[in-house]
């Protein structure tokens, strides 16, 4: 049988308080190059850290170890967290290549889909296939470079030793802390506690991040029909039957879970060799085999699917080492995630402890504050309803006409306002002070 999950879900954030050097593993040269997003094994580890500098070393006790096991290697997934804006683009996607005008930016042809067109309509360029990158919106290259030299063991710059360091920047185009969005599967109450995590190398200058998670809610794929579209977020150690590398999901999982028979009919598909680095004993990992994040499949059903066991798939993952937070999935057609909302008018940090202080002061800012979350969680899974429809709820209704547009106009114009201001709110209904 698949490895099962608990029925739990976290809404993890990440607000980055230095930059994040996330090492790729290779490097070109004397670059050092870093991931754009932060990797599921990176969030892994560093909460493994955390809880091993609370709990003591899992090796010394039993009872430590088994908990340590059953959070880090077991019972838990960790999902690759991606900034507002930024998505992984498929390898069966096609962009236009020079986006020479605004409206380029929008335009994608998904070959999974059934979409032909070769170039772009707006400036007639070549359209160009995804990598499996990640991709920020123009206006918001996040990566910042650091020129250093290697010392020896004096302390002295060694001869010839200059090296670059690529690493996310920690504020956005806006200058407001940057922030991370994904998900934990698997219940423990441990990883429900906010606190202060190190990410990446350089953690004596950069790395600091603000770790807090919220409660999620599953929420069923909608109904695919006998052609699902599966893509890979994260990278896939794929096998075959005898163990060996492969390129394809296991077909047998596959119907197991789905419940339905089940071929492929098309794939895009480019290969990796991962590497790493445990910090727990300061060795390298061990290399596999893997096919990268943005490959993509398109499998064709002997029936509909029920949206339970969508659900299961989408939980379960493919390939193997998937609690170390591969072979991450998605499914059904891809979109380009919209950019987040322009706030260069306003000051979101400053406007922010404003707003959370007019909503503590009416008498409902813990209704309000669930609501923020309801809708951030729908918003960013593409399924937010129009803001009034919520404002419209019973207990909403003794809220002032003044706190009530102010609250429909951050819904529908500033959507990445909206953790700043939940952060403020739940810390003013807490009784403290920023």
């Amino acid at each position: 049988m698949p490895h099962e999950l608990k029925d739990a879900m976290l809404e993890i954030t990440l607000t980055a308080r230095q930059p994040l050097a996330l090492g790729v593993g290779e490097s070109a040269g004397n670059l050092i190059r870093t991931h754009r997003h932060v990797p599921g094994s990176v969030l892994r580890g560093a909460l493994a850290s955390a809880w091993i500098t609370e709990h003591g070393e899992p090796a010394t006790d039993r009872g430590l170890r088994r908990r340590f096991l059953d959070t880090f290697e077991r019972r838990v997934r960790f999902s690759p967290l991606f900034a507002a804006g930024s998505s992984v683009v498929p390898l069966s996607v096609l962009r236009c290549a020079y986006r020479g005008e605004p409206a380029c930016t929008q335009v994608f042809v998904d070959a999974a889909s059934g979409d032909e067109r070769t170039d772009c309509p707006h400036c007639a360029g070549p359209l160009q296939r995804g990598r499996g990158q990640v991709e920020f919106p123009e206006d918001a290259e996040p990566i910042q470079h650091t020129t250093r030299v290697a010392l020896t063991e004096q302390g002295t710059a060694r001869d010839g030793a200059l090296f670059t360091r690529e690493a996310l920047h920690h504020r956005d185009a806006s200058g407001a802390p940057r922030r991370f969005h994904g998900l934990v599967l698997g219940d423990d109450p441990w990883l429900a506690e906010s606190r202060p995590l190190l990410l990446g190398g350089g953690r004596s200058t950069s790395g600091l991040v603000d770790y807090q998670a919220v409660p999620g809610v599953a929420v069923p794929p909608a109904a695919t029909g006998r052609r699902l579209i599966l893509r890979l977020v994260s990278p896939g150690v794929l096998v075959d039957a005898a163990g060996r590398p492969d390129d394809q999901p296991d077909l047998a999982l596959l119907r197991e879970l789905l419940r339905v028979d089940v071929r492929i009919e098309q794939h895009w598909v480019r290969r990796e060799r991962l590497t790493g680095w445990h910090s727990a004993v300061d060795l390298p990992k061990s290399e596999e085999h893997a096919v990268t994040a943005g490959s993509t499949y398109v499998l064709d059903l002997a029936d509909d699917p029920d949206p339970a066991d969508l659900s299961r798939l989408t939980e379960h993952g493919i390939g193997l080492r998937r609690a170390e937070g591969l072979g991450w999935i998605e499914l059904g057609a891809w979109r380009p995630p919209e950019a987040p909302a322009n706030t260069d008018d306003t000051s979101t940090s400053g406007m922010a402890p404003e707003f959370a202080a007019r909503l503590e002061k009416s008498g409902h800012g813990r209704p309000v504050l669930a609501m923020l979350r309801e809708y951030h969680s729908a918003l960013r899974r593409g399924a937010a309803p129009p803001a009034r429809q919520i404002l419209d709820r019973p207990v909403f209704a003794p809220l002032k006409n003044d706190l009530r547009t102010m609250l429909i106009g951050l819904l529908a114009t500033r959507p990445s306002w909206i953790p700043q201001l939940a952060e403020a709110l739940e810390i003013r209904l807490k009784g403290g002070h920023r």
